[in-house]
């Protein structure tokens, strides 16, 4: 189609040493990724599963088309195995131009709109471009749900 928006490449999470440091370039299996298959719901909509490191997570895409607005929800359901993770937990939804535009929302390239539910985000400038990320509590890791709601 003509309304075609150009997502971030990279993996979206990633254990890193802080919120900060630069954004691993290697491959999701050279991170230790495993993809560890997907399930198709009753609407023949998948859940992909992976790991990183001690780390199961789930995500679900969902595509919506109301009221002439599109819209991409991914809800990530996360859990942590028997032991903690080794570093700290980064989700980065985002990089380019970004700006706040009130209310947990963020512009992004002026191409679209981002929200976020569950944690709290920052924008982090890196290099010649800026990063949405949010930390992700690993004492909240045992089962977290995480909803990032992309509208165009």
């Amino acid at each position: 189609g003509d309304d075609v928006i150009a997502l971030d490449k990279q993996t979206p999470l990633a254990l890193l040493g802080s919120i900060d440091a630069p954004w691993p370039t290697k491959s999701a299996r050279e991170q230790g990724y495993k993809f560890r298959g997907y399930q198709l719901d009753k609407d023949g909509q998948p859940t992909f599963r992976y790991q990183i490191g001690s780390v199961n997570i789930s995500d679900k895409p969902t595509f919506t088309n109301a009221d002439g607005k599109r819209s991409l929800e991914r809800r990530f359901e996360i859990t942590l195995d028997s032991s903690s993770p080794e570093g700290l937990l980064v989700w980065r939804l985002a990089s380019g131009n970004i700006k706040a535009i009130g209310d947990g929302k963020y512009r992004i390239d002026d191409a679209y709109d981002l929200s976020v539910d569950s944690v709290t985000c920052q924008v982090i400038r890196i290099g010649q471009q800026d990063e949405l990320r949010a930390k992700l509590p690993a004492s909240n890791l045992e089962s977290m749900t995480l909803i990032q709601t992309i509208t165009w």
